[in-house]
């Protein structure tokens, strides 16, 4: 499918909760400093299916979670 733009990605509860950041035009997004716990992470864009997903982070470790969009 590509890389999807412009996705907000927010955090909804847990001790990270109300940090959010958009992806970069190849897709990917960045987000350090988060403190160890398991959370869920909703993704949205205009046009798309909202998702939410539970993740478990190590504060500070990068990730690569693997998201599918639909319309």
């Amino acid at each position: 499918p590509g890389a999807f733009p412009d996705v907000l990605m927010e955090i909804l509860n847990g001790p990270n909760a109300g940090r959010r950041t958009t992806t970069f035009p190849n897709g990917r997004f960045f987000m350090d400093g988060l403190q160890e716990s398991q959370f869920t992470i909703r993704l949205s864009k205009p046009g798309y299916i909202t998702a939410e997903y539970v993740w478990r982070i190590p504060g500070g470790r990068e990730r690569m979670p693997t998201l599918t969009a639909s319309r």
